[in-house]
Order: structure tokens, then C-alpha cells, then sequence
């Protein structure tokens, strides 16, 4: 149970499907030997939210024991957080492991099975794509608050705070002890459920969850799919307008009542050919009065569809972007 431990599991993971091992896991928070270590444990259970199975295990010692409770009040705190969050992504997770079923893509690849080509891609081996929408970049050392991360081609937002940052560039980002950096490809559209405040990392202790679609404007058309069953498929397909236009289309009805556009505080929003208006009140997971809402605290927008919609178009600006190359020297 140690750090040099923990900086080897997301390279391991990732690689494993080199040799066909799809569906990985470990012991999260390790096995046994080592220390008890607050911070340690915060950040192996970050880690253990992207990995194909969530698994706290140790041998049988008190002191070793992994609940969150076992643990100081800051890390049994952002251990239950991290815990629920993995709750809130099991729609993406379900479709995703559909896709390993399917197409036989692991759950967790490395950056060079998107990227052959880029020699970059090759050197970070510890950042990795969670399922085909999100790039997550683990901190596996200690004392740390940023971290360098490698972008690939493209763009990417930030799932905390919406922060966009272009592809194919190196970056020092945000990694304070209660974040792990991921980030949505530009034209996404990723299925979870979120609790009353919409937010990913909204702590859900009262009211209902929701089902809702998280996307980003794309960059270029791009199609989703959501597996829900063997049966049933969901598309989304998104596009770049022009002018800071953005769309998506559903290939058939959705009933997502809730939709949280990323990266984009817009300042207009049509479904189909209506034109919604923006609300003055933040909406929650029970709202049920059609608009849109300009999250600036998260650079965001959450749009109230009313369900039963086709086309999704809106138009803004992204606060926060991102599109200088860290400077090493």
C-alpha cells in the first residue's frame, strides 16, 4: 500500500487490453503492507471511479480496512462523493461495457489505440480513455495540487468546471486533493443520472435523480451511441454550426428531460423549432418548466427539454477556453 503502487495501476489497466483483458481491476486502496494514508486512499478511489470495476478490498486488518469511515473526516468525505459519482455514471458505464460486448473496445484504452500516429500519445501512459467520451488523467503522487496533462487532437472539457482546452497540446491543470482531471471530447453526448443540483459532483441526500445527457459542443460531426439493451440504441449525433452554433440530433425521440451542455454558457437554445427562454432560477432534478439556465459557476448550460425531442440547437461562447501550449522551459 503505496504510492509507487498506486502510479502503476492506471499504465497497467490501461495496457491490459494490449492482451485482451477488456474488463481489469485491482485491489483498490491495495492489499495489504504499506501505511494507512489519508490521502493516498483519496486518491486511489478517484482513480477507482474510472476503472471497469470498483473494487475496495484489503486483507482482513482493521487498520487496513477501505470504507470511508475507516478513514479521516476530509477522506471519508470525498471517498462517499467519489463513491456516489460512480453511481451517477452507471448509465455511461452500462453503455460502454455494451461496446466492449459489441465491438470488443476495452473499457479503459490507451491514448495510442485512438492516436497511432502521434508519438505524444506513447509517452503518457498513465492518462487514459475511460469508454469512447472521457479522458482521465489520475494523480498518482502525493502532495500535489496540478498536475501536466497531455491533450489529444481535438478539444476537451472539463467535467468539473467546464474549462475547454484545445487538443493537442500540454497543459498544467487543476488536481487539488478533492479533484481527479477528466475531460469530455468535444461532440459528446455521455447517459447519467444527477441528483437535485445537476451538477457531476453534486451530492444527491434529498429529492430525485434524473436521467440526463451531458454533451459538448462538437468541433465536427460527430455520433453517439448509447447502448440501453440488447434492442435498444440510442443516437446522438452532434454538429458545429458555424458562429458558435452547435447541434444535436436524436435519431429518435428522447425522453431526456435534462440535458447539461459543457464548456458553454449559451445565449440561445432551440428545441426543434422553439425557441426556449432562459430561466432565472436554477433548475433541479424534479423541474419540469421548459428553458435553459446559464450555470456561470460551471461554465455550463442546463437545458429543461420538456422530453419527447428530435433536434437540440444553441448558441454561446465557452468563459473559460484554454488554447495556449504549457511552456516547459
Amino acid at each position: 500500500i503505496n504510492w509507487s503502487v498506486l502510479n502503476f495501476q492506471p499504465y497497467f489497466t490501461a495496457n491490459a487490453a494490449n492482451c485482451g483483458y477488456t474488463w481489469w481491476s485491482h485491489d483498490i486502496g491495495g492489499h495489504m503492507m504499506g501505511e494507512h494514508d489519508d490521502e493516498l486512499y483519496i486518491r486511489w478511489l478517484q482513480l477507482a471511479v474510472f476503472l471497469p470495476i470498483l473494487r475496495l478490498h484489503s486483507t482482513s486488518l482493521d487498520v487496513l480496512g477501505k470504507e470511508p469511515w475507516n478513514f479521516s473526516w476530509e477522506a471519508e468525505t470525498l471517498g462517499t462523493e467519489y463513491l456516489q459519482l460512480r453511481h451517477r455514471m452507471i448509465p455511461y458505464i452500462y453503455s460502454m461495457n455494451y461496446r466492449t460486448f459489441k465491438d470488443g473496445r476495452a473499457l479503459c484504452e490507451p491514448l495510442y489505440y485512438t492516436h497511432p500516429d502521434d508519438k505524444v500519445a506513447f509517452e503518457y501512459g498513465n492518462e487514459y480513455y475511460f469508454g469512447s467520451e472521457l479522458l482521465v488523467c489520475p494523480v498518482t503522487e502525493d502532495n500535489v495540487s496540478a498536475i501536466k496533462v497531455q491533450f489529444p487532437k481535438g478539444r476537451w472539457v472539463n467535467i468539473w468546471d467546464g474549462t475547454t482546452y484545445a487538443g493537442d497540446t500540454q497543459q498544467v491543470v487543476d488536481a487539488s486533493l478533492d479533484t481527479i482531471p477528466v475531460y469530455l471530447e468535444a461532440g459528446s453526448a455521455v447517459p447519467v443520472t444527477l441528483g437535485k443540483s445537476l451538477t457531476i459532483n453534486g451530492i444527491n441526500t434529498e429529492g430525485k435523480n434524473t436521467n440526463a445527457l451531458l454533451i459538448s459542443p462538437a468541433v465536427e460531426k460527430k455520433e453517439n451511441k448509447i447502448y440501453l439493451d440488447k434492442e435498444h440504441t440510442e443516437v446522438y449525433t452532434s454538429d458545429a454550426l458555424g458562429d458558435n452554433t452547435y447541434s444535436v440530433t436524436a435519431g429518435a425521440a428522447s425522453d431526456k428531460n435534462i440535458v447539461v451542455a459543457m464548456g458553454i454558457t449559451a445565449n440561445s437554445v432551440k428545441v426543434g423549432n422553439t425557441e426556449l427562454k432562459e430561466l432565472s432560477k436554477r433548475p433541479t432534478s424534479a423541474s419540469s418548466e421548459v428553458g435553459f439556465y446559464r450555470d456561470l459557476e460551471n461554465n455550463s448550460t442546463i437545458i429543461v427539454t420538456g422530453g419527447n425531442w428530435t433536434t437540440l440547437e444553441y448558441s454561446g461562447s465557452s468563459e473559460r477556453y484554454v488554447n495556449v501550449a504549457f511552456d516547459a522551459t
